[in-house]
């Protein structure tokens, strides 16, 4: 997409992970997530859960938090990759609470949440939707969900800010880009089409139940959040010293 001819024929639905986080960790990065693109619209977002394993002593985020740092051993967390939203998410935890854990990295959910849920990892952050029929059933416990807010899916769940983990606040988008370069006249074409598909109560429908949020506003609005999370990602990385070869 970034390599496309910026008229208008040519976009990506971009996520927070594989357009935002993991190509500030990428030496040499594929490409410039600010310089080569044009934000259009925020499509979608999905909320993330701290998520332990029924037979955890943590029952809540205070909890968790002395656990690991009581334990004897050094905790373990469960993620989908290096530099994945799910690994940053816990390199978030480490940092902002100062606890120390062993990153385990996989190749998606589907494990993670099976190892999470036999105590083969201690913890996890992930989306919602990825463990929210575990929690429900019983085989996973969640402590807080990620957002500034709490989601209707799971109002029981404080945020990590009520739980008392400061700044920690974390929520997955989905946008739509097109190239650098896109005229105005094609970014607000695309604006307009993705508003009005985002209003048609069957869709919004659809993508509630799929456990999403649908997006909606304006170009600015979303040029403003790719910016901020640029900034607040490419902090949280150098600080970890992550890095993507």
């Amino acid at each position: 997409m970034v390599r496309a001819r910026p008229d208008g024929h040519v976009v990506n639905l971009g996520t927070l992970s594989n357009h935002c986080q993991a190509p500030l960790a990428m030496r040499p990065p594929p490409f410039d997530p600010l310089r080569d693109v044009t934000p259009i619209l925020l499509a979608a977002t999905v909320p993330m859960v701290v998520t332990v394993p029924a037979t955890s002593p943590a029952r809540d985020m205070a909890g968790f938090v002395a656990h690991a740092h009581a334990s004897q051993r050094r905790l373990n967390f469960a993620s989908n990759g290096v530099g994945s939203a799910q690994h940053l998410a816990g390199v978030l935890l480490m940092q902002a609470t100062g606890i120390e854990m062993v990153h385990v990295p996989y190749r998606g959910s589907g494990q993670v949440v099976s190892d999470l849920a036999a105590g083969v990892v201690d913890v996890n952050v992930d989306t919602l939707p990825s463990v929210l029929g575990q929690i429900r059933d019983g085989r996973l416990r969640g402590l807080a969900v990620t957002p500034a807010s709490r989601s209707p899916r799971l109002p029981e769940a404080p945020t990590m800010i009520e739980a008392g983990i400061a700044g920690y606040d974390i929520t997955l988008w989905y946008m739509l880009f097109g190239p650098a370069g896109l005229p105005d006249a094609a970014t607000r074409r695309w604006a307009e089409a993705l508003n009005a598909a985002l209003g048609d109560a069957a869709l919004r429908r659809r993508v509630e139940e799929a456990g999403f949020d649908p997006g909606g506003g304006t170009p600015a609005d979303a040029a403003a959040l790719l910016h901020a999370e640029v900034a607040r990602w490419g902090d949280v990385i150098g600080r970890a010293g992550i890095r993507l070869e």
